[in-house]
């Protein structure tokens, strides 16, 4: 072993500057090299990483007052010689202690990530919301004609009551007449009268219940008014939030010529996408 002269031995600040790990990697071998030969030194690092730095100028100039420095090593040494902790050890120590400071912030980082999901989800909604109050139209194109054209015969009384509340948007009443006058209704296969209940339920927020009334009319074809229904399905997908499924509707509508509602499906496809 070769015993270096106290005057070589390192300062106090460059000891607390190794404790830190503030050197430059030239600097930390030059000071590791003189631990390995000097037990005072070492003991001092052992000192600094057990306890923690000492108070200002305990360790001042260790090559000028070498009693002090027997001193603070005579309590942890006892006079034997021990190598300070490698390099590799130390960096596996500081690895440790950043991941159980990480570990401290994973309750904060979790919240926070919920808190970034939730308003995604909450802005999408909000998104799906205004798109539907700005293309929904209570007022079916393929449905009746005008109210002149029905007064008469054949045309029920109920079905009139009906056709004026829904057009007046007294959609309370208007369900209530437009479902009287499906239950009195002959023809089975006049789908109409679901059209306006589905879209009277949905101008109330009655999603579920305008849902069932879209479900009575047939879900494929290209007759103008199963496309106007398929409109509406789609509308109902983003009043429900559910824009994948009123993004698969619009796409189907979009691929059909001769009807009003492929551009109005392509215009809303480009709001969503």
């Amino acid at each position: 072993m070769t015993l270096h002269p106290l005057q070589n031995c390192p300062s106090e600040q460059q000891l607390l500057d190794y404790h830190h790990g503030r050197q430059v990697e030239e600097e930390r071998f030059r000071l590791e090299d003189h631990l390995l030969d000097c037990p005072l030194c070492a003991a001092a690092v052992r000192t600094l990483d057990k306890y923690g730095a000492p108070p200002v100028g305990l360790l001042t100039s260790i090559g000028q007052t070498p009693q002090r420095k027997v001193e603070l090593t005579a309590a942890t040494t006892q006079g034997q010689r021990e190598l300070p902790i490698p390099s590799t050890e130390r960096q596996q120590k500081t690895t440790s202690t950043h991941l159980r400071s990480w570990r401290s912030y994973w309750p904060a980082a979790a919240i926070i990530l919920l808190l970034v999901i939730a308003y995604g989800f909450y802005r999408s909604q909000q998104i799906s919301q205004q798109l539907f109050s700005q293309y929904f139209d209570p007022q079916p194109t393929y449905g009746y004609v005008a109210l002149r054209s029905l007064e008469g015969p054949p045309y029920p009384q109920q079905l009139q009551a009906a056709l004026q509340a829904h057009q007046a948007e007294d959609f309370a009443l208007s369900i209530s007449s437009w479902t009287t006058y499906a239950n009195d209704e002959i023809d089975n296969l006049d789908y109409r009268p679901h059209l306006y209940l589905a879209t009277a339920r949905m101008a109330l927020g009655q999603l579920e219940e305008a849902d069932y009334e879209l479900r009575q009319l047939p879900a494929q074809g290209e007759q103008p008014m199963i496309i106007e229904a398929n409109w509406y399905r789609a509308l109902l997908d983003l009043r429900k939030s559910k824009p994948k499924a009123a993004t698969d509707r619009l796409r189907q509508i979009r691929s059909l010529e001769n009807t009003i509602y492929a551009p109005l499906a392509d215009e809303l496809l480009q709001e969503l996408e």
